[in-house]
């Protein structure tokens, strides 16, 4: 028995209907024809996203989803570091710009 679909977003099991729908829309993707559509997967460039439920609503609701979304620690520490990098780099060539470089 072949293994189910994982969504892409968070790696759960897709239910049959889910799996159903993305393969459907999967081999129709080039027949744009409204009538054959049905209910609409999201899809990115013209291709059906593999994704659960819950993924699902949240894209449709318009909320971010995305499992590599860094934590707001991590993005903190990278604008803090970027931050003295860019002010390390100003002062450094300031005094070298000050000895007549």
């Amino acid at each position: 028995m072949p293994r189910p679909l994982g969504c892409q977003f968070c790696r759960t099991p897709l239910d049959a209907a889910q799996e159903f729908g993305f393969h459907v829309q999967t081999a129709t993707a080039a027949d744009r024809n409204p009538l054959t559509a049905g209910r609409r997967l999201p899809h990115a460039a013209g291709k059906p996203l593999q994704c659960c439920r819950e993924c699902e609503t949240l894209i449709v609701s318009g909320r971010c989803v995305g499992r590599d979304e860094r934590p707001a620690g991590v993005r903190l520490l990278l604008s803090a570091v970027l931050l003295v990098g860019t002010a390390a780099m100003t002062l450094t060539a300031g005094k070298w710009l000050a000895d007549g470089g």
